[in-house]
This record gives C-alpha cells, sequence and structure tokens, in this order.
C-alpha cells in the first residue's frame, strides 16, 4: 500500500509540472498577457500588507530561508483539511507515507513553489487527497454523506417555500439575497450541521439577511435592470445550496434567459459535480422543461478542485464562455480562482476578463477577506458579497 500511496502521490505532481511547463493561451477568456488565477504568488502572500511585504522581502533575501520559515505557515493549513477529512477508520500510517510523501515532492521542487499561487497549491492537494482516498482506502467521494444530507435539508427547505416565492412580487433580491447566503452551506465550516438548520429554518420564515447585503444594492439593481433576455454562465459551489440557485435560476429563465450551470468534474469536499446538478435538475419540472427545450444545460468545469482550474479547464466550459453574456460564480473557491486583480509589490495589476463577471458569496475565510482588503472591498466577515466586475467599473 505504501508504494501505492508514493506512487499516486508522484503522478498528481508529475501534472502539476506538465501544466506549469505548458505555454498556456488564455487570450479567450481574458485579455491579460501574464494572468494568474489568484490575487498573489505564494512568496508574496499574507493576510495583512505588512505580512505580505515581509515574506516577500524574506524571499528576496534567501529563497532558502523563505522555504523554512514561510512555506510552513503557508502549506500547515491545507495539510491540516486534509487530515480532517471525514474517513471512517482512518489508519495513521497511511496519512504519514501520504504526508512524508508530498513534502518530499515539495522539497524536490522548492525553487519554483513561490512563483504558485495559493489557488494552485488548494488544487494540488485536493487532487493529491482524492486519489490517496481513492486508493488507500475504496473511498471515491469523502463528503458524500455530508452532500446527502445538506441536499436532503435544503431539498425539504425548497418544497416548503417554492409556491411563496415564485409568486412573490419582490423575488429578485430576494432569491439572490437566499443564493449567495445559502454559502454557508458547507462542509469546511465548524457546526456546519447546525449553521444549515439555521439557515433553512430563517428561509422558512420568511426571515432573510438583508442587513448583511449592505453595499450590495446597487450591483443587484443593475443585475435586475439588465439581466432578463442574457446569457447566463453560472458556477455553482456547494452541493446543499444549488437547490436555492434553482430558485434564482428559474427567476432567470422566466424572464427570458438561457442559463448554462456548471459543476465539478469530479467529487471534491462537498462541491457539487455536474451530474449532481442534472439529479436535482430532473426534480424540478420547471428546470426540466428548460432542458429539454434547450434553454438549460448542466456542463462540467473539468475542475476537481475548490474553485475553477483553467490549467484543466473542459472544452465544453470554454463553448459556454464563448456563448455567455455574464458569468455569475458561487462561492470563495470560485471567486479566488477568478480575481478581479493581481497583487505585486504594493501595485494592483487589473484583469480585463472577456465577460462580465458577477460574484455571489459569503465572506468566510481570513485570505478571502484579506483579498477584498486589497480590492479596497472592506468586507466584515458574515456579509454576503454581491459584486458584478468589469475592468473599470
Amino acid at each position: 500500500m505504501n508504494s501505492a500511496i508514493i506512487e499516486t502521490v508522484h503522478r498528481v505532481f508529475n501534472r502539476m509540472d506538465t501544466h506549469r511547463q505548458t505555454k498556456h493561451d488564455y487570450a479567450w477568456f481574458v485579455d491579460h498577457p501574464n494572468y494568474i488565477p489568484d490575487y498573489t504568488v505564494l512568496h508574496q502572500m499574507g493576510l495583512r500588507l505588512r505580512d505580505r511585504y515581509a515574506n516577500a522581502m524574506i524571499h528576496a533575501m534567501s529563497p532558502s530561508l523563505w522555504y523554512r520559515w514561510v512555506w510552513p505557515r503557508l502549506v500547515g493549513p491545507v495539510q491540516r483539511l486534509l487530515l480532517e477529512a471525514p474517513v471512517l477508520h482512518r489508519n495513521p500510517a497511511y496519512d504519514r507515507v501520504f504526508i512524508q510523501t508530498i513534502q518530499s515532492e515539495f522539497e524536490r521542487r522548492r525553487d519554483v513553489l513561490p512563483t504558485l499561487s495559493y489557488t494552485a497549491l488548494f488544487d494540488l492537494f485536493g487532487q493529491c487527497s482524492a486519489q490517496y482516498h481513492h486508493v488507500a482506502y475504496g473511498i471515491d467521494d469523502t463528503y458524500a454523506a455530508d452532500k446527502q444530507q445538506q441536499s436532503t435539508m435544503a431539498q425539504d427547505c425548497y418544497n416548503r417555500i417554492y409556491s411563496e416565492v415564485k409568486h412573490s412580487n419582490h423575488a429578485f433580491k430576494r432569491l439572490v439575497c437566499m443564493a449567495a447566503n445559502a454559502n454557508w452551506m458547507d462542509s469546511l465550516e465548524p457546526q456546519w450541521h447546525q449553521k444549515t438548520e439555521a439557515l433553512c429554518q430563517a428561509y422558512i420564515q420568511h426571515d432573510l439577511p438583508f442587513s448583511r447585503l449592505a453595499g450590495c444594492e446597487s450591483s443587484i439593481a443593475r443585475m435586475h435592470a439588465t439581466v432578463p433576455g442574457k446569457t447566463i454562465l453560472y458556477e455553482c459551489d456547494n452541493h446543499g445550496e444549488v437547490w436555492f440557485d434553482c430558485l434564482l435560476v428559474e427567476w432567470l429563465l422566466d424572464h427570458g434567459c438561457s442559463v448554462i450551470m456548471t459543476g465539478k468534474d469530479q467529487p471534491v469536499v462537498n462541491d457539487v459535480t455536474a451530474s449532481e446538478i442534472q439529479t436535482v435538475v430532473a426534480q424540478i419540472p420547471a428546470l426540466g422543461a428548460a432542458k429539454t427545450a434547450g434553454r438549460l444545460q448542466v456542463i462540467s468545469t473539468g475542475a476537481c478542485m475548490t474553485g475553477r482550474s483553467i490549467y484543466t479547464i473542459s472544452d465544453a466550459y470554454r463553448a459556454a464562455y464563448a456563448r455567455a453574456d455574464e458569468v455569475w460564480v458561487k462561492g470563495q473557491g470560485n471567486f479566488a480562482s477568478t480575481p478581479m486583480a493581481h497583487w505585486r509589490w504594493g501595485r494592483l495589476h487589473w484583469y480585463r476578463y472577456r465577460k462580465p463577471v458577477v460574484f455571489l458569496m459569503v465572506v468566510k475565510a481570513n485570505l478571502i477577506q484579506a483579498s477584498l482588503n486589497l480590492l479596497g472591498m472592506n468586507r466584515p466577515k458574515g456579509a454576503i458579497l454581491v459584486h458584478r466586475y468589469e475592468q473599470g467599473e
């Protein structure tokens, strides 16, 4: 088993090397010659401005010192997430081999680590973790039980509120708020079960967190006024919350839009896969009819990470991006891997995407809050973000 674990990790890292060494053409996606799918690279990363400068200076003075001092603090939280995955009868000996092999592979690539993004790091760990759990434990979907619970709770809530929401006079702001706030249905959140129960109960009682939309009203008003009739590429996030995405998608369809919903290619944490979205859509008559009529499509992004990997993007996604008028992305992973700008030595280098991007999420992670602070979009933890981005706005 040890040799199988080691070989599995080797294969993932070798694929990373291939992606890194291959010249990629992002012109179909973004107008920028040096696009990086994150807000900063690892050697300039930090939660505070002084941390970013300090880490960058340490790397400039001594890459070896950066590797010994800064790198463990960056990689440690990601490594802990792997070992906290809900695996019954976990084998500590297998875990040690797995982590030691990853550390050995990083040691071999210590010169290139500072140029990676945190999103790429998560992508790498996510692929290693998925393969490891398959090989060592025979598990293809580590969070399957969580996803089933979340989906059951969300579906029950959906069924209880559907009729009232469908006939609401001022539904758009409400549906955007519900879809964005449902981003709390996340297995990486402490006490996610209690938070999901509270969220669903609040929706049933029509108690929506509009106060956490402060600062987003103008974006929502503009979306409401301009979105009818457009083709929307709608990138989903977590499994349970997709039921509330479907409420918003049905509103879009009712107002003349065509919608392309996307999910992951393979399971990662509790993110929804394209095949799981298909299963949900099949249970909603209006969406099933729209899918049959060709006004609703469900595709895979090609990603096996918490976000969207530009290196493994699917042909279906590229075709959908070309068709879309706007791209709506849900959740923190999609936010991080669709950055508005790149921070380098105190300057923001803004990206010009080929299509406007709408972000819908809850600000939960310190790193996401730090990225928003970089942009001058200071949002407290727990706030909802609804923001439409085009360069110059």
